[in-house]
């Protein structure tokens, strides 16, 4: 259990190693605003509309901005104090009021506990992988030589010892990612391939955006939009037609992106080896 705890500076004399101010500059402090100081100071705000627009903010720069910002920078501090077993007391002037500390208490808590925080505002869903979105969708060149995630899909299904090591070769390279999956239905498929299909997939994603990082930091830009794959083809197992479907290919492709959203905040390896 990680001992972090949101304070108020205002009765206290002296800083100590616990102590990690989190405000503006001020005269008890002598010093510059922390990086995770709150930036809104809109007159004609409540207290907790400014906390509200705090987190809104401080949501876009961790989990959606990818710049290494001071704010993240900061943040990724906070977290190898707390990694370090530190106890960590934010220090402002709110607590016990509304105030911005809670809400980085609990983006710390939720990344430690290796989650991605719920989304403090709203944005509408990504209902078709085309035009700006089209970089989702399976058939995206990801190699120099144009293959897509759809080969390397369709070519997992080949099993080997069955005499197809052509076959895979064939999808592999195939000129279009739909010459691909029309070589990938004459695959002969083991039994349990609806099992793995899912599990497949999911690695298949991953590989595609480790291969293409400018497609991985457009996957992330599309937080918080649910990632739905609105189809006309009659696909209800991957995506989603006339609004029925499991939208298996849109589940994935959100549990890579907030894969993603976490990375940058895995822990440091000091040791170096």
């Amino acid at each position: 259990m990680f001992d972090l705890t949101v304070s108020n500076g205002r009765q206290l004399r002296q800083m100590d190693e616990t102590h990690v101010y989190i405000g503006h500059a001020h005269a008890k402090w002598p010093g510059k605003s922390s990086a995770l100081s709150n930036p809104f100071y809109i007159a004609d705000m409540t207290r907790q509309q400014k906390v509200d627009a705090y987190a809104d903010w401080l949501w876009r720069k961790l989990f959606v901005e990818r710049a290494m910002s001071p704010q993240v920078m900061t943040f990724r501090g906070l977290l190898e104090r707390l990694r370090a077993n530190q106890p960590t007391k934010l220090l402002c002037w709110c607590s016990p009021s509304a105030c911005h500390g809670d809400v980085i208490k609990i983006y710390l808590e939720a990344i430690l506990r290796g989650q991605v925080p719920p989304c403090p505002f709203a944005r509408g869903p990504i209902e078709r992988f085309a035009h700006e979105f089209a970089f989702l969708s399976n058939f995206e060149p990801v190699t120099t030589r144009g293959q897509t995630a759809e080969h390397q899909y369709q070519a997992a299904k080949v099993q080997p010892g069955l005499g197809e090591d052509l076959l895979h070769a064939k999808i592999m390279l195939a000129g279009t990612a739909g010459q691909a999956k029309r070589l990938g239905r004459t695959v002969t498929l083991a039994a349990d391939w609806n099992q793995r299909r899912v599990s497949v997939m999911l690695n298949v994603l991953r590989w595609k955006f480790d291969q293409r990082p400018d497609l991985a930091e457009r996957l992330i830009a599309t937080a918080p939009a649910d990632l739905i794959e609105g189809n006309d083809h009659g696909d209800v197992f991957w995506g989603v037609c006339r609004t029925q479907g499991e939208n298996q290919l849109g589940q994935l492709l959100m549990q890579v992106r907030t894969e993603y959203q976490l990375r940058r905040f895995e822990p440091v390896d000091l040791s170096g080896e």
